[in-house]
């Protein structure tokens, strides 16, 4: 899915600032969609040029004036089609997993700090939803549903990180040191 239907699918729960769509989308979204204020921006002013989104412009505590996004009724009926016809791509971008699939390329103590590391990140999602669960009390049905999966989804991966890491650092552990690559050359010729 794209950031301006991930806009129209915010703004059709309330209207909101670009700054205040990021927010959302790290709290609420964070642990299944990443946008930033470089996807967020370009995504409302193409909104707002097709009408899909309109704003109101207001003084806020700093020196620019903050724009208040809603969404339209062309908006409403536009997320709808998108709704109905988006193909659901469930996609894993994670540069930790990455990294543990090269964990026989690294010491085991950086493995370990590595795992100790998205723990605590997963700790922080953890309170991060139950936050958002806390402040949004009268939720719709699909949030719940969505935030429970998560949290069923985190939960369980610091479950598996938790009970799971000895092994593997043991593993890495009872292997012969590794040849530093930078050390030899193709053909077996010493660099």
């Amino acid at each position: 899915m794209d950031t301006e239907t991930l806009c129209l699918c915010a703004l059709s729960v309330e209207p909101a600032t670009g700054y205040e769509l990021k927010q959302r989308f790290e709290q609420v979204y964070a642990h299944f969609y990443v946008a930033g204020f470089g996807s967020i921006y370009p995504a409302l002013g193409k909104l707002a040029d097709s009408g899909l989104v309109e704003f109101d412009v207001s003084r806020g505590p700093g020196p620019r004036p903050r724009k208040r996004y809603r969404i339209t009724a062309e908006g409403e009926r536009a997320l709808r089609e998108r709704l109905a016809t988006a193909e659901p791509v469930h996609r894993v971008h994670s540069d930790f997993l990455l990294l543990m699939l090269m964990a026989e390329h690294m010491e085991p103590a950086r493995v370990d700090a590595l795992i100790d590391k998205r723990v605590h990140q997963i700790n922080s999602q953890l309170e991060a939803l139950e936050k958002a669960r806390a402040t949004d009390a009268d939720a719709p049905a699909g949030v719940e549903f969505v935030r429970d999966l998560g949290q069923t989804m985190l939960h369980t991966a610091a479950e598996f990180l938790q009970t799971h890491r000895n092994t593997l650092i043991s593993a890495l552990e009872a292997e012969p040191d590794h040849i530093d690559p930078r050390s030899e050359s193709i053909n077996g010729e010493s660099a």
